[in-house]
């Protein structure tokens, strides 16, 4: 058993509950499988542990962002970029000025592979992998909730060791809990993390999918948090219907 301030591992992790921010990390380390991701009440994810499967061997808290001190780390030198798209259309069709197209288009076009946050078919923010530009389209856009990483980490790692140039892109947390996985640095990895004020869970925003579709009548394809065919300064939500409405 590994002595964690006289805890056993598994009750440590346990208790980062509250201030657990849903990486995955911890259920992808485990070599028993103990940790599974589940979501509460309130639709967050949080690690459930196994105790029966559990040995004790305290990976899970080596890569916890949260216990490794990530909310309390700062840069020591940072550098800026403002960054726009030189096609307006590309412009036009994302949250900001498109700098996710530009640079997942320079992976794809080198063979390699981007991650990113999408909606499913059942309209759930999932983290997907894809290898074309037009699965990177249904990438785009920023997304105000939780999303879904499952096991993803784990074809993120096979990639690099197939020496793929891959890009990912997502929240602080799922950056930090994708490093501490690794374990290692990749010169052909590329992470992009995002300025995060928190993000909604995922059960909050398929409840008002449901809402808007019973009062419709009809089934929602996509959603876009921040839409731009009004204008730049009149940016809402759009909503699609299966009859293309909106």
């Amino acid at each position: 058993m590994v002595d964690y301030g006289g805890k056993r591992i598994m009750h440590t992790i346990s208790r980062v509950q509250e201030h657990c921010l849903g990486c995955t990390a911890c259920a992808h380390i485990c070599p028993t499988k103990a940790i599974s991701m589940q979501r509460n009440s309130k639709g967050f994810a949080y690690p459930y542990i196994e105790e029966d499967l559990c040995i004790d061997c305290g990976l899970c808290t080596t890569v916890c962002p949260y216990l490794q001190g990530y909310h309390h780390a700062k840069a020591s030198s940072v550098t800026f970029f403002g960054v726009k798209h030189q096609q307006d259309s590309i412009r036009m069709q994302s949250s900001s000025g498109g700098a996710f197209t530009a640079l997942s288009d320079y992976f794809l076009e080198q063979d390699g592979v981007v991650y990113g946050c999408g909606y499913n078919k059942l309209m759930h923010l999932v983290h997907q992998r894809v290898t074309t530009k037009e699965q990177r389209d249904r990438l785009r856009g920023s997304k105000y909730a939780q999303s879904n990483v499952d096991s993803l980490f784990f074809a993120v790692q096979d990639d690099l060791i197939q020496n793929r140039q891959v890009l990912f892109v997502g929240t602080p947390c799922q950056v930090a809990g994708l490093q501490n996985f690794l374990q290692k640095e990749y010169a052909s990895l590329l992470l992009v993390d995002l300025i995060c004020y928190g993000v909604a869970s995922d059960q909050l925003l398929s409840d008002y999918f449901k809402l808007l579709e019973e009062k419709k009548g009809q089934k929602i394809l996509d959603c876009s948090f921040r839409d731009k065919s009004r204008g730049w300064e009149k940016m809402t939500m759009r909503i699609q219907y299966e009859n293309e409405s909106e």
